[in-house]
């Protein structure tokens, strides 16, 4: 059985409005969920579910947000490496 999640349309969202909520009044707020829901690595099906939230921002900002987190986390490995039968001796 397959499942398909659901992803937000994030094309919308101004990424001006962004920045000024994460220098905004309610930042700690923001911040706060951020660190509560990526300790649980949620996505999206359940973030715009969890409670509580902070106020004057949307679920999907909330989640733009916490995409840019986890990209800028994420560790980058490099191009891929595709191993024929002829290099298969010189891969370790």
């Amino acid at each position: 059985m397959l499942f398909k999640l659901e992803k937000p349309d994030l094309s919308k969202i101004d990424h001006k409005q962004i920045f000024e909520l994460l220098i905004g009044n309610n930042k700690t707020e923001i911040f706060d969920f951020i660190k509560r829901t990526s300790s649980k690595y949620l996505y999206w099906d359940k973030i715009r579910y969890e409670k509580p939230s902070p106020k004057e921002i949307s679920k999907k900002e909330l989640w733009m947000i916490i995409k840019i987190f986890r990209e800028s986390q994420a560790i980058k490995t490099g191009e891929p490496v595709f191993v024929t039968d002829e290099s298969k001796g010189l891969v370790y």
